[in-house]
C-alpha cells in the first residue's frame, strides 16, 4: 500500500501551452513546488483517464492533478501557528468530499456548473464505483462533470485552493509577463506588469521576487526545519562528532553535538552561500553567551541592519514588522527541544571553545571550498538542510542541472568520507538521513529516476 492517501497527478498541458521552453519552465515550476510539502511519486500524462488509472491501479484513495503551470504556493510559519500544511490539508479535505470530484470551478454557455481542467481532486473508491465515467481530453475541460457524475461540481476547499496558484495568465500576458517566466529573475520592469494579475498570482510571483534578489545575503536564526531526523545516536554512527560540517542556519547543528556527542576536541565547519549567514553566525559564536535568544537577536538586527542582510523570517515579516511575542514562542520551543535553557546555555558555552570554521562556498555552483576542508576517518556529520532545493535554486535552475549538480557534489562527499553521516535533502526535497555518504552514493547512483519518483533513502521523514 501507498504512504499516503493521496497522490499527485501532472497533467501534460504542452500541445495547449505551444511554446517548449514555456511548456518545460511550467512543468518544472508545477513539479518544484509540490516537493516543498509531497514526497510522493507523481504520475505524468497528457490524458487525465489515464493518470486516474495509474492513480487507481497504486492503490490510493484520492487523486490531486494539476496542469502544467498550477503552483502550490506555501509560506512558513512559527509551529504552523495552527494552520495545516497543504497536503494535510488536502487530505483533510478529501475526507470531507461530499462528492466524487472538486476542482477549479467554470461555467458553461448554458449555466451549468462544470470543471476546469487546471486542477482537479478525485475520490478514487467512488470514482470505480461509478464505473470510472472518462473525463475528455486535455482542452475540452470538465463542463459535463455534474452531468456525468450525477451530482453537482463541488469547488476545492478554502483550505486547499487559497494556495493554490495559476500561471496560465503569465503565459497568455504577452511576452512582458512571458519573461518573468522564462528569465531567471524578476527584474522591475517585469514587476510593474504583476499589478494587473490578480492577488495570489501577484504574492506568488512577489515571493519569487524577494528570494530571487536577496536570499545570497540571507541569514536563518531560528529554524523551520524539524530536529526530529537528528533526535538520537543512529546504529551506524558510534560518536562523538569528530567533525560537523552544516549550513549557517538556525540551531539544528547544536542538537545534532547534543545527540550524537560532542568534545572538545570536535570540530565545526559552517558554510553558507550567504556571507552575511557566516558573519551572524561568527559573531554569535563570539558574543553570544547563549542565554535570551530573542534580546541577542535584537543587537543582531542593529549589527547588521536591513536590507543589506535579508532576515528570513515567517510570512512576510521584518525585522521592524516582527512579533517579539511570537519570537519567544519559538523560542521556548527550541529551548524544549534542547533540553531547557540552563541545559542549552551550558551546551553553548561548550561549543563556543570548539574549533569552528566559517567558509563561503555554495555546493550547487562550486563546492571545492567545503570539500577542501572535509577530513577522512569515522565521526563526521554532515546537515546540508536544502541546499538543492532552495526557492533560489528552482527559480533559477533547471531540475536537470539541480540533478546534476547535487549528483556530483554527493559524489565527492562520498569519495571524501564514505563513512560521513549525512542529514537533509535532495534535489527534489527528499529527505536524507541516517546514512552513509558511501552507502548513500551506491543506492542513489542507481535508484534516482528524476524529479518524478523520489528516493527515499532515510529513515525519519521531516517537512523541508
Amino acid at each position: 500500500m501507498p504512504d499516503r492517501e493521496v497522490v499527485y497527478g501532472l497533467l501534460d498541458t504542452s500541445a495547449r501551452i505551444r511554446d517548449k521552453e514555456l511548456a518545460g519552465r511550467c512543468r518544472e515550476l508545477s513539479l518544484a513546488w509540490c516537493r516543498y510539502d509531497y514526497h510522493g511519486p507523481v504520475i505524468e500524462d497528457a490524458r487525465v483517464d489515464e493518470i486516474v488509472r495509474q492513480a487507481i491501479e497504486g492503490g490510493y484513495r484520492y487523486c490531486l492533478i494539476l496542469a502544467y503551470g498550477k503552483v502550490i504556493h506555501e509560506q512558513w510559519t512559527p509551529g504552523d501557528a495552527g494552520d495545516l500544511s497543504f497536503i494535510d490539508a488536502l487530505v483533510s479535505a478529501c475526507h470531507g468530499m461530499e462528492g466524487m470530484v472538486a476542482g477549479d470551478p467554470v461555467e458553461t454557455e448554458d449555466g451549468q456548473p462544470g470543471l476546469h481542467d487546471r486542477c482537479l481532486l478525485i475520490d478514487l473508491e467512488r470514482f470505480g464505483r461509478c464505473g470510472r465515467p472518462g473525463f475528455g481530453q486535455v482542452g475540452e475541460g470538465f463542463v459535463g462533470a455534474s452531468r456525468e457524475f450525477g451530482f453537482p461540481v463541488r469547488a476545492l476547499p478554502t483550505s486547499v485552493a487559497r494556495r493554490l496558484v495559476d500561471l496560465q495568465p503569465l503565459i497568455a500576458g504577452g511576452e512582458g509577463l512571458q519573461r518573468i517566466l522564462k528569465g531567471d529573475a524578476i527584474d522591475v520592469p517585469a514587476a510593474e506588469k504583476l499589478t494587473t494579475l490578480d492577488p495570489p498570482l501577484r504574492d506568488f510571483l512577489q515571493t519569487v521576487r524577494t528570494q530571487t534578489a536577496n536570499a545570497r545575503h540571507g541569514v536563518f536564526l531560528l529554524n523551520i526545519e524539524s530536529h526530529a531526523d537528528v533526535e538520537g545516536p543512529r546504529s551506524i554512527f558510534a560518536g562523538p562528532v569528530s567533525s560537523l560540517y552544516c549550513v549557517a542556519a538556525g540551531f539544528k547543528p547544536n542538537r545534532i553535538l547534543q545527540t550524537h556527542g560532542m568534545t572538545a576536541a570536535s570540530r565545526v565547519v559552517f558554510f553558507d552561500y550567504s556571507r552575511n549567514a557566516l558573519a551572524v553566525r561568527r559573531v554569535m559564536v563570539e558574543e553570544w553567551d547563549g542565554v535570551d535568544f530573542p534580546d541577542f537577536m535584537r543587537y543582531l538586527f542593529a549589527q547588521f541592519p536591513a536590507p543589506e542582510t535579508f532576515y528570513q523570517l515567517w510570512a512576510g515579516a521584518t525585522p521592524e514588522t516582527i512579533d517579539w511575542s511570537v519570537v519567544d514562542a519559538v523560542w521556548k520551543t527550541q529551548l524544549g527541544q534542547m533540553g531547557g535553557a540552563q541545559v542549552f546555555a551550558e551546551h553553548w558555552q561548550q561549543f563556543r571553545q570548539l574549533r569552528h570554521e566559517f567558509v563561503h562556498c555554495d555546493v550547487m555552483e562550486d563546492p571545492q571550498p567545503l570539500l577542501e576542508r572535509i577530513w577522512p576517518g569515522s565521526g563526521a556529520v554532515i546537515w546540508f538542510s536544502n541546499v538543492a532545493f532552495t526557492m533560489y535554486a528552482n527559480w533559477r535552475h533547471a531540475a536537470d542541472e539541480r540533478r546534476n549538480r547535487y549528483r556530483r557534489w554527493i559524489e565527492c562527499i562520498a569519495a571524501l568520507n564514505p563513512e560521513m553521516l549525512l542529514y537533509g535533502s535532495d534535489y527534489i526535497n527528499s529527505n536524507v538521513n541516517c546514512i552513509s555518504a558511501g552507502e548513500y552514493w551506491r543506492h542513489f547512483r542507481h535508484e534516482d529516476q528524476g524529479d518524478l519518483y523520489p528516493c527515499k533513502l532515510y529513515e525519519q521523514a521531516v517537512r523541508m
